[in-house]
C-alpha cells in the first residue's frame, strides 16, 4: 500500500483540490480527514498526547473530538494549499498582522530567517508573503522520500523570487542558505519540531517541552540574520490570519545565545498553538 505522503496520494489529492469543483474543495476534506484518522491509530495517539501537553488531561469525549478536529483541519488546510497550485482563479484571503516587523528586519540588510510552523495555512501564507516583500526567498525543506512527491507542494511552482532547497543532515547542505542570508535574502524554515537524528535544543514553554531544530539558531548565529516567526491560523474557507512576530536575535556567546533565542521562539509557538490547538499538525509518533 502506498504511503499517505507518497507522490501517488499527493497527486490524487492535488487533482481533487486544484482541478475539482469548488464544492468538492469545500466539502470533501473533512470526511477524508476523519477517514485517515480512523485508520491511523498511532497518529491519533500522538495527536492526543500533544493536546494533553497543551491543554492538560480532559474528558475522553472532549479529547476524541479535538483529535478528530485536528485531522479534519489538516485535510482542509492541505486541500486548500494544493488548490493554489495550477489554479490561478483561487487565491487565499490573508489578514497580515505585524507586517512592519518583517519590513524592519529586512531593512537591516542582514537577511531574515523566516520561521514557520506546521499549522493550518502555513503554505498558503508563505505564498502570500510575496505581497509583503519582493526579497528572494529560499524555502528550506527536508528531502522527500520520493523525488516526485516534492512536485506537489503549494509552493513548488517556479517563481521569480522563491525557490525550494532540500536540506539534509550534511552540514554542507546549509551553505547555500548561509550565502543567501549574507546577500540579504530570506530563508524560510519550519521550527516547531525536530526530525529524529537532527541536533536539537530543548526548552520549556507553557506546559510543554519543545524540541526545536538547532539548525536555524546556528544559521542565525553564523549569519547575523534575525529570526522572524510567521505563524498562521485558518479562519474559514481559503481564509487565514498571518501573525508576524518581532525579530529574535541570537546574541553572544553563541551557545547561550542560541538557547535564549530558542526560549523566545518556543514562547511564541506556545502562544500560537494554545490559541488554536487543533490547527497544529504533528502526527508522527516520537
Amino acid at each position: 500500500m502506498n504511503r499517505l505522503d507518497s507522490a501517488f496520494w499527493r497527486r490524487l489529492a492535488w487533482l481533487g483540490a486544484a482541478r475539482g469543483p469548488a464544492f468538492w474543495l469545500r466539502l470533501s476534506p473533512s470526511p477524508i480527514g476523519l477517514a485517515v484518522a480512523a485508520v491511523s491509530p498511532q497518529q491519533r495517539a500522538h495527536v492526543r498526547h500533544n493536546l494533553r501537553a497543551l491543554l492538560g488531561r480532559r474528558g475522553a469525549f472532549a479529547e476524541h473530538i479535538d483529535v478528530a478536529r485536528t485531522f479534519m483541519h489538516f485535510a482542509q488546510s492541505l486541500a486548500e494549499s494544493l488548490s493554489l497550485q495550477g489554479s490561478a482563479h483561487r487565491t487565499p484571503s490573508l489578514l497580515v498582522l505585524g507586517e512592519s516587523n518583517l519590513r524592519r528586519a529586512l531593512d537591516a540588510g542582514s537577511g531574515v530567517i523566516l520561521g514557520t510552523a506546521h499549522t493550518a495555512g502555513w503554505e498558503a501564507a508563505l505564498l502570500a508573503l510575496e505581497r509583503v516583500s519582493d526579497t528572494p526567498v529560499l524555502v528550506a525543506m527536508r528531502p522527500e522520500r520520493e523525488d516526485a512527491a516534492r512536485d506537489f507542494h503549494a509552493f513548488s511552482e517556479t517563481s521569480a523570487i522563491r525557490r525550494v532547497v532540500a536540506v539534509g543532515d550534511d552540514p554542507m547542505s546549509s551553505l547555500p542558505l548561509l550565502q543567501h542570508l549574507r546577500k540579504g535574502g530570506v530563508v524560510a524554515m519550519q521550527m516547531d519540531r525536530c526530525p529524529a537524528g537532527m541536533r536539537a535544543i530543548e526548552v520549556e514553554a507553557g506546559r510543554k517541552t519543545w524540541t526545536l531544530p538547532a539548525g536555524p539558531f546556528a544559521l542565525a548565529a553564523a549569519s547575523g540574520a534575525p529570526i522572524v516567526l510567521a505563524l498562521t491560523a485558518r479562519t474559514g474557507f481559503l481564509s487565514y490570519n498571518l501573525r508576524i512576530c518581532r525579530e529574535i536575535c541570537v546574541e553572544r556567546p553563541a551557545h547561550r545565545g542560541q538557547v535564549r533565542a530558542a526560549e523566545k521562539v518556543a514562547r511564541e509557538l506556545a502562544r500560537h498553538v494554545y490559541a488554536a490547538p487543533t490547527q497544529w499538525f504533528d502526527f508522527k509518533p516520537a
